[in-house]
């Protein structure tokens, strides 16, 4: 008669919750903007696209990306600059980036949906199943809110399994069960939204961390 023997691995739940939790850390600093950008030279990239000198602004704008200002305002002025000068694709960019920071605002995506018009080749494909749905959940969150519930999510998993673990209660084991799949849903909500835009994680993470 063979018998076999289980081996326990009691650390191994506390290092993916440790593992999950630097993950999430990083997400939360790498979603975080870094600076607004400079009210002085924003005005006069302004009064340049007012005056009919949209190169020139658009090169004050990149100049204050370059220098890590990452805010909406920004992005979206810098995507007007752009298809006044007649560059469509470069307006898309600068919209979709735009549009990351604050979903939902009307001008941001109207003027996107004419850039998009005016610059077909810039089209996203349609979003596979799941990516559509998933990203649907939390659409209506900027990236730096879901960085956040993802963080709050990831803590009261941590702090709910320390209680399980201490108490032997099963009310912190059923309610960490529910934790964890809505750090889950967050956290694949998150990736598909970046999948969605086609963005690189090396390049948003590169984008968001630049100072």
């Amino acid at each position: 008669m063979e018998t076999t023997t289980k081996t326990k691995r009691p650390w191994l739940l506390p290092a993916l919750l440790a593992a999950l939790g630097v993950l999430t850390a990083l997400a939360l600093f790498a979603m975080m903007p870094r600076r607004e950008a400079d009210a002085a030279t924003m005005a006069a990239a302004n009064a340049l696209v007012e005056t009919g000198h949209a190169d020139q602004a658009i090169a004050l704008y990149e100049g204050l990306v370059d220098g890590g200002a990452h805010d909406s305002a920004l992005y979206y002025n810098l995507g007007n600059a752009r298809f006044l000068a007649g560059d469509a694709a470069g307006a898309v960019e600068a919209y979709r980036q735009a549009a990351a920071l604050a979903p939902n605002d009307a001008d941001i995506e109207a003027n996107l949906a004419l850039a998009e018009a005016a610059a077909p080749e810039m089209a996203l494909p349609p979003p596979a199943a799941p990516f559509g749905p998933l990203a649907a959940l939390t659409g209506w969150m900027t990236l730096d809110t879901v960085a956040v519930l993802a963080l709050v999510l990831w803590l009261a998993v941590f702090g709910l399994w320390l209680a399980w673990r201490l108490t032997g209660s099963r009310w912190p084991r059923r309610l960490l069960i529910g934790a964890a799949v809505a750090l889950v849903v967050v956290g694949l909500s998150f990736v598909a939204r970046m999948v969605m835009a086609q963005q690189s994680l090396v390049d948003g993470l590169a984008t968001w961390l630049r100072l």
